[in-house]
């Protein structure tokens, strides 16, 4: 029982995480034409992604270790949560967040 509890709060965590990296991502694009405050919210919302990715690691590797009771729900649950954090990175992409912080007329 104590590993769901730790998976929980893994999982707790990551969406707490991606959650603040989707409010920065969209804060970014709200900025469109202020580059400096653009790109800085967008820095942001990676460090949310990496530290979403810490996470996701550390569910891979306690799914492992888990009981074999325990394992097929854990790697269901991470397979989830890797999904979820590819499809918050898809949105936060490094190519489209320099476009989008680059005022009209300017060139990267």
């Amino acid at each position: 029982m104590a590993e769901e509890a730790l998976f929980d709060h893994y999982e707790s965590e990551l969406r707490s995480f991606l959650a603040s990296a989707s409010r920065k991502t969209a804060a970014a694009m709200a900025a469109i034409g202020d580059e400096t405050s653009c790109r800085a919210t967008l820095e942001s919302a990676g460090d949310d992604l990496s530290d979403a990715s810490g996470v996701l690691k550390s569910m891979v590797l306690e799914s492992k270790t888990s009981g074999t009771d325990q394992r097929p729900r854990m790697e269901a649950r991470t397979a989830a949560a890797q999904a979820e954090v590819d499809r918050v990175k898809g949105v936060s992409s490094q190519p489209l967040s320099k476009m989008l912080c680059v005022p009209p007329g300017n060139s990267c």
